[in-house]
C-alpha cells in the first residue's frame, strides 16, 4: 500500500490520473473484489497445473510484475512529456520499486524447474 505524500495536492493528483497510461477500464465488466480473486486464483490454479509445479506462480509473478513495471514506465513517459517533473519522480519510484520485487522474486528457488534463480 502506498501512503500519498502530504506534499502532493489533489490537482496534482488529479493530473497524475490524467497523464496514467489507458487500460481501456471501460471495456472490463464491473466486478466484486471477491470475483477478481477467484478468477485470478481459477487461473492461477489452471496455469499451476499445465506447467506442474510451484514454479508457475513464480513465473506468473514475474511477468505481472513486470507489466506493472512497464505501465508505470509509461506513466513516469508520459509526465515527462508534459513537463511534469513531480509526477515523473512518482511514476519513476514506484517502477523502482517493482523493479526490486523482481530482483527479489528472482531470488527465490522454487524447485528443479527454476531457471530464473542464481545458484548462489
Amino acid at each position: 500500500m502506498t501512503a500519498t505524500p502530504d506534499s502532493i495536492s489533489t490537482a496534482a493528483l488529479q493530473a497524475m490520473l490524467a497523464d496514467a497510461p489507458s487500460n481501456d477500464v471501460d471495456s472490463f465488466p464491473e466486478l466484486t473484489p471477491e470475483e477478481m480473486v477467484n478468477i485470478t486464483r481459477c487461473e492461477l490454479e489452471k496455469l499451476q497445473d499445465a506447467v506442474g509445479s510451484m514454479f508457475a506462480f513464480k513465473l506468473a509473478a514475474l511477468e505481472c510484475i513486470s507489466m506493472i513495471k512497464q505501465f508505470h514506465d509509461q506513466g513516469y513517459e508520459n509526465a515527462l512529456d508534459n513537463d511534469d517533473r513531480e509526477s515523473a519522480i512518482c511514476w519513476a519510484r514506484d517502477a523502482g520499486k517493482a523493479q526490486g520485487a523482481m530482483s527479489c522474486l528472482k531470488d527465490i528457488f522454487c524447485g528443479p524447474q527454476d531457471f530464473i534463480c542464481s545458484d548462489d
